[in-house]
């Protein structure tokens, strides 16, 4: 614990009776300063201590927790001398959860808990079985990674000596790392603290190739990307215009959008959309359509049934547009963008060739004057064919006469002069279908 001081001093020596030669002894230090130092006494307690008292007249005789500083002249004192260090390992890591290949860090403090000096102090940090060593950096000592020990030597009372080494996971599972003390000229009363384990599980990496059919994108965006063993990673697809998600195929299947992949594995992915065209459904005048008219949108490929229904006195004559004939329902194949038309007529057909004169009546007592209209039946009327004679006024049709079935004459009377007239006529069979008006005008 101290070299010789000069002048008288005093010594303590301790020997362990159960080793023989230079084994047996354990220490042998001087004690005292620069004047003369006298032991008078020695004693030793059950933990080995060494309690020794005398008296000197070193001004500068060590003294350590001291109860009286130097009183001059000469003094007595009274010294603890003990052989034991409690070395105190712990071991902590920057990475719990490393990737196959992934360089992180252990890093090993030994602490001196005293009360004496340690000497020839080595700790041993054998790396195990899935660990490759990278480097190190000590703040006291060398560490060799083929032995796994590191030599840290002298370690004061409550000094700190701290060891860091880099390695790297070589393969996935659990890996446990120990460090423990390994060499202590001192003995050590608390063994407890030794050694310090960490455990880290060491993960594979996966790769996750997303891939995306035509007509959209994902997110993140079509690649191949590498992730820790288990994550879960969630990827979204997003339509082009004209298109729309249909699902998803590879490691994924299914329409969630996004969905989660857990990376168990190397995976692929696809996302996969389909083109989408509009049909466009109109209705002609006395009719509607099933689905009603308006734009629909489908998928490319499929097969859209379109029906006619005609009102009242009409019937449906044929489709137009992108579906023709007449038949009903009509089918179409979507491999575009469409536009069809229901079209409908009237049951009953117009009258044809209408006329109309303006004639003076001489008849009565007074002159009158009268329209006499004239019209031909239409050859596509079937059955009893009766006739509607209107007046036109301000854009309103009014009824003024029925004419019976077989007459094709009507005379409008009292009429004014200078006045210009406006006249229809329609046909109206059995069951009181009317047929589009005819219109004329008489001046």
């Amino acid at each position: 614990y101290q070299a010789d001081q000069g002048n008288i001093d005093v010594f303590v020596t301790k020997i362990d009776t159960m080793q023989s030669g230079p084994a047996s002894l354990v220490y042998s230090t001087y004690l005292g300063g620069n004047d003369d130092d006298l032991g008078l006494g020695i004693a030793v307690d059950n933990s080995s201590n060494a309690y020794v008292t005398g008296q000197t007249y070193s001004a500068n005789f060590p003294i350590l927790k001291q109860y009286q500083a130097d009183q001059g002249g000469e003094d007595v004192f009274i010294t603890k001398i003990s052989d034991k260090a409690d070395i105190a390992v712990t071991k902590t890591t920057d990475n719990l959860e490393p990737k196959v290949g992934e360089t992180f860090n252990f890093t090993v403090t030994a602490t001196n808990n005293g009360p004496a000096t340690a000497s020839g102090l080595k700790v041993t940090d054998s790396l195990p079985a899935g660990l490759t060593y990278d480097s190190y950096t000590a703040s006291t000592g060398t560490y060799t990674s083929g032995t796994g020990i590191w030599d840290i030597g002298t370690l004061a009372n409550g000094a700190t000596a701290t060891l860091q080494i880099g390695v790297s996971g070589a393969a996935k599972g659990m890996v446990t790392n120990t460090a423990a003390v390994s060499a202590l000229n001192e003995s050590d009363p608390d063994s407890a603290n030794d050694s310090d384990s960490v455990s880290v599980m060491v993960k594979n990496i996966y790769s996750l190739t997303i891939a995306a059919g035509a007509g959209g994108t994902t997110n993140p965006v079509p690649g191949t990307y590498t992730y820790v063993e288990g994550t879960s990673v969630s990827v979204q697809a997003t339509a082009s215009a004209g298109y729309r998600f249909k699902n998803w195929s590879g490691d994924a299947s299914g329409t969630t959008n996004p969905t989660s992949v857990t990376m168990n594995g190397n995976k692929t992915m696809t996302a996969n959309f389909v083109r989408q065209y509009t049909l466009t459904v109109t209705a002609g005048a006395g009719g509607t359509t099933r689905p009603v008219p308006g734009t629909y949108t489908y998928d490319e490929g499929t097969a859209v049934s379109v029906s006619a229904t005609a009102a009242t006195g009409y019937r449906f004559e044929s489709w137009s547009g992108d579906a023709s004939g007449s038949a009903n329902p009509v089918s179409l194949v979507i491999d575009g963008n469409k536009t069809i038309q229901a079209n409908f007529t009237r049951v009953v057909k117009a009258p044809l060739n209408l006329t109309a004169e303006k004639l003076v009546n001489r008849n009565v007592s007074l002159i009158e004057y009268i329209a006499r209209l004239r019209w031909q039946p239409n050859p596509e009327n079937a059955g009893m064919i009766s006739y509607r004679i209107y007046r036109i006024e301000n854009g309103q049709a009014a009824t003024i006469a029925d004419v019976a079935a077989g007459t094709y004459e009507y005379i409008v009377r009292r009429l004014q002069a200078t006045k210009a007239y406006r006249f229809g006529v329609t046909a109206v069979d059995s069951q009181g279908w009317e047929s589009d008006m005819v219109e004329i005008a008489v001046q």
